[in-house]
């Protein structure tokens, strides 16, 4: 409820770290570095205050089922271990999208903004400058990198730290 809506919209800036998939351990998971979103603002312009960084990763699509597929997504990776988690930004990534480019939103096709083994670390260095992280994406696939408009509407909810909502983005 003290979030702006402003700032669960902006310009897609969609990052394809599909190459991530399976890239670690069981039970741990791809960290997607301030290299690789350098490498992408090479071939595609640099981020700016106000865009919305999506992290097109493939985890969602490819995880997310019915149970006892559905285990698949979450439980084998974080209680059982014996799966590869889902990529995400590691801690310094987070901060230095806030820091250096002003990014206020991070999007993606992912169960947690935090890879599995730095999820607490990852969600306090963006959290804690104030981002806002929108996750369980789908349909990222369909998003060129750059040239759509993301929009999250929240349900607005009082006194939690996030809530269900729905997400759009429109290709021009």
């Amino acid at each position: 409820e003290r979030i702006h809506p402003s700032q669960f919209m902006g310009p897609a800036k969609v990052i394809d770290c599909t190459d991530l998939m399976g890239k670690a351990a069981p039970g741990k998971s791809p960290l997607i570095t301030i290299d690789k979103i350098k490498d992408w603002e090479s071939k595609h312009g640099r981020l700016e205050r106000g865009d919305v960084v999506v992290f097109h990763t493939g985890y969602c699509p490819a995880y997310y089922k019915a149970f006892p597929a559905g285990n698949r997504m979450v439980y084998d990776v974080v209680e059982k271990g014996t799966a590869v988690g889902w990529a995400g930004p590691a801690p310094d990534t987070a901060a230095w999208l806030a820091d250096s480019r002003g990014i206020k939103c991070l999007a993606g096709d992912i169960p947690s903004m935090g890879p599995w083994q730095v999820i607490r670390d990852t969600h306090l260095a963006g959290l804690g400058k104030g981002m806002v992280y929108v996750e369980q994406l789908m349909n990222l696939d369909k998003l060129p990198p750059t040239g759509s408009y993301f929009i999250y509407i929240p349900v607005k909810t009082a006194g939690t730290s996030g809530g269900p909502g729905g997400a759009i983005a429109i290709i021009p």
